[in-house]
């Protein structure tokens, strides 16, 4: 941290009572974390049926949730801004809390890729049933992550909240919907 930074907080600190205290504090509070939020309008580029779940953290980037036409379900991994695309050759791994990394569709199939955007099939609805450890480990897990080569040959990483997913997936994929951990 920059000394100056410390110095400034030193002063407004030192002899301070306590709700002075309080409120330099949050001078240096953290962000707020991002929220699952479900959104109910197309997408920008029409790819997405509304409704879907979506969470952008704080470096940018987007992980989606949705449900096509066919009844299939998809986890879709956007890019930021800052970055030129992914190594379209080489799925992103992704690891929910301390499980088994995976860079493979639930049916063990690859992911599809474009420049910016990482797709993943999560699982097919069945009579109100979708049978789907990834789907299941995103709706009660804590956190994801995923790691992932970049067009240039750099890797990067980054992480996604879990909180609040379960909630915005059962908005989206109806509460009745019966998630399967196979």
């Amino acid at each position: 941290m920059d000394t100056r930074v410390v110095t400034l907080f030193t002063v407004l600190v030192r002899g301070c009572r306590p709700p002075a205290l309080f409120a330099a504090g949050l001078l240096f509070a953290a962000p707020a974390a991002a929220e699952w939020r479900v959104i109910d309008e197309a997408d920008d580029d029409s790819t997405l049926r509304a409704p879907y779940a979506r969470i952008k953290n704080a470096d940018g980037y987007t992980l989606t949730i949705y449900r096509d036409s066919g009844d299939n379900l998809h986890a879709l991994l956007r890019l930021n801004d800052r970055l030129t695309g992914f190594d379209t050759a080489i799925c992103p791994t992704y690891q929910i809390d301390k499980r088994q990394p995976r860079n493979t569709a639930a049916d063990g199939s690859g992911c599809s890729m474009r420049a910016e955007v990482s797709n993943y099939h999560l699982g097919h609805i069945e009579s109100n049933q979708v049978a789907s450890r990834p789907l299941y480990e995103l709706m009660n897990g804590t956190h994801i992550d995923f790691r992932f080569r970049l067009a240039n040959a750099d890797y990067n990483q980054t992480r996604f909240s879990l909180d609040g997913s379960k909630r915005a997936l059962s908005a989206v994929l109806g509460s009745t919907l019966e998630v399967l951990p196979r």
